[in-house]
């Protein structure tokens, strides 16, 4: 007989990894013009951070392997202002700023996937996706 699943996921680093993602793809896209290799620049599609997170989702559900029929559950994992930058000032300081419109997109795109799968989502105040995951192999293990 199959166990349920409790399968929690790091969607606030599925959202970043996207960004950066995108980011990359777009400096490769910018050498290739700036070298004169237009038609080689023309082959890169830049994809939108929304599509790219959506499709990182769908492939690490597929890999873990999702049974509707024992009720495996999915909890998407929101970042919160960490309590760790109380202590330290400097925690995770070097990582570029992430522009308040993708975001916003982004943003967008958690409500969606709520609203329309059978996810659940869940942010904690002063927590990180680490934490909570932490004190849940804690708990439920």
């Amino acid at each position: 007989m199959l166990k349920q699943k409790i399968i929690l996921v790091d969607w606030s680093f599925i959202l970043f990894q996207s960004i950066k993602s995108r980011e990359g793809t777009i400096r490769r896209k910018e050498k290739l013009i700036e070298a004169g290799k237009l038609a080689e620049a023309d082959k890169i599609l830049v994809l939108p951070e929304t599509y790219l997170a959506t499709a990182s989702l769908i492939s690490v559900l597929k890999k873990i392997g999702i049974n509707d029929e024992v009720g495996d559950q999915v909890i998407l994992l929101g970042d919160s202002h960490s309590w760790r930058k109380e202590i330290e000032t400097e925690y995770k300081g070097n990582r570029v700023k992430i522009s308040e419109e993708i975001w916003r997109m982004l943003n967008e795109l958690t409500e969606k996937i709520v609203d329309n799968l059978p996810f659940f989502y869940l942010k904690i105040q002063d927590c990180e996706c680490d934490d909570i995951i932490s004190m849940a192999v804690r708990l439920w293990k």
